[in-house]
């Protein structure tokens, strides 16, 4: 299992079937920013979950925004950035 961290202005589902995901998913948590800001929440997320990086080895795009780390370190991280950023997930 891996995570995928990004972001749309489509729904998950729309962007997931957009991607061709080789792979079955479930979403953890999907948090409803303002645009101006989701850009700058994902390169937080993304700097803060780089040393989990992973790449899967089918193809899709996106695939570069994945990353390789428990559940429990998965909700460590999440609540730490919502406080962080005044984001409630």
């Amino acid at each position: 299992s891996f995570y995928k961290v990004g972001i749309t202005t489509k729904s998950v589902r729309e962007r997931m079937s957009n991607s061709r995901l080789p792979y079955d998913y479930e979403v953890i948590a999907a948090v409803l920013v303002e645009s101006s800001n989701a850009f700058d929440l994902e390169k937080v997320l993304h700097r803060e979950l780089a040393k989990h990086n992973y790449l899967p080895r089918m193809d899709f795009h996106g695939k570069t925004e994945c990353f390789l780390l428990s559940k429990h370190d998965v909700a460590k991280i999440l609540d730490r950035i919502t406080k962080k950023v005044g984001i409630i997930c």
